[in-house]
């Protein structure tokens, strides 16, 4: 039981959204299927009922149109494709949310060394955190895809999360957040969900109404995804008991993935940049402007656990020399660039880590263009 349940931790969110599309034949393409399947190849024709793809590992193949999914470009001889992983923070440098543009890391690139040659790929996604961050790059590499630079921006996941989240569930710290309850939530009752999503549009000034919609929804959400704090029955037979340090493993974690990747990446020749995110409960990490203070500092679910370790992690163990530390990056900034009480940023924000990402690692991005 125990393998299984490992290799099903191995195979969770392998989903990967890539930000760029052209047409051009000559490109190399990732194909997805309505089942889920993924080939990448190029495309050697297309007559309206069925396309004609041609892989590196499994030769020609014949999809009919009627199951893809998406075509999209993930290489062309003129690019130079950048990687992003790790968690919400790290995916919102090429996608739009938080009150900021998308496509910011892309365009603030081609803007200061003045080109158009940076496509920027997401292979983030909210909540991730290490190992994830490798498997996916793992999992790009078996499909063909060859960026020249991995960029990847975590540490606020690699913390908060397995002592907010997997801890009081009895989730071994390695596995992806709340993973039994994910478990638990893909064969769940969800008959429950159309009721509770219209009490949420119910609008009521009565105290008690309100109170009464809460516990319902409440009751549904944990009948879906199960309690918050219900330990499954396998976390024993996983090794985890009241004497397993979540803080060292997560901090062994962090460092053991971020080395494999500099080790795999580095063989293949490929540039590998390793940003530790900021956040704000790291105290003395920023001069909160009003709006911070009132707003964005209330989430002790998160905050306690980053106030209390988040300091604790260190680039002494990593092997890239290509890490910046971001963590007191606001250090002296007095405008808000914290956009929610989690750990987002606003546009501003979003524009300094970019510019600081940038500047720190400028003679990499500018040896892609000669």
């Amino acid at each position: 039981m125990k393998n299984i349940i490992f290799i099903a931790f191995l195979l969770c969110n392998l989903n990967i959204l890539f930000a760029q599309t052209t047409q051009a034949d000559t490109n190399l393409y990732l194909f997805k299927k309505n089942d889920g399947s993924e080939y990448i190849g190029k495309l050697l024709s297309d007559d309206g009922r069925e396309i004609l793809i041609l892989t590196e590992k499994l030769g020609k193949i014949f999809i009919p149109k009627s199951q893809i999914n998406s075509i999209v470009v993930i290489k062309d001889k003129n690019s130079i494709r950048v990687l992003v992983l790790g968690g919400s923070v790290a995916s919102n440098l090429s996608n739009s949310g938080s009150g900021h543009d998308e496509n910011l890391l892309a365009t603030q690139l081609n803007s200061h060394f003045k080109t158009e040659k940076f496509v920027v790929y997401n292979a983030a996604f909210g909540g991730g955190k290490q190992p994830q961050q490798y498997f996916k790059y793992q999992y790009l590499d078996l499909l063909g895809f060859r960026p020249h630079i991995v960029i990847n921006l975590d540490g606020f996941n690699e913390v908060a999360l397995p002592l907010s989240e997997n801890k009081p569930l009895g989730n071994p710290a390695i596995f992806p957040r709340s993973y039994s309850r994910l478990l638990f939530a893909a064969s769940s009752d969800r008959s429950c969900a159309s009721f509770s999503n219209k009490l949420l549009e119910f609008d009521t000034k009565l105290p008690i109404t309100e109170i009464l919609i809460l516990l319902l929804v409440q009751n549904c959400h944990y009948k879906i995804e199960g309690d918050p704090t219900s330990k499954p029955w396998w976390s024993s037979a996983m090794g985890v008991d009241s004497n397993t340090n979540y803080l060292s493993e997560s901090i062994a974690i962090w460092e053991l993935s971020s080395n494999k990747l500099n080790e795999v990446l580095t063989a293949r020749g490929i540039d590998y940049i390793h940003i530790l995110q900021p956040n704000q409960y790291l105290e003395g990490s920023k001069i909160f402007s009003n709006k911070e203070k009132e707003d964005f500092l209330n989430f002790d679910k998160y905050g306690k656990p980053i106030k209390d370790n988040y300091s604790k992690l260190s680039k002494q163990n990593l092997t890239t020399s290509n890490f910046k530390d971001q963590r007191w990056l606001f250090a002296n900034t007095t405008e808000t660039v914290y956009a929610d009480n989690c750990c987002h940023f606003n546009q501003f924000g979003m524009q300094m880590i970019i510019n600081n990402i940038i500047t720190s690692n400028e003679a990499i991005f500018r040896k892609h263009l000669k």
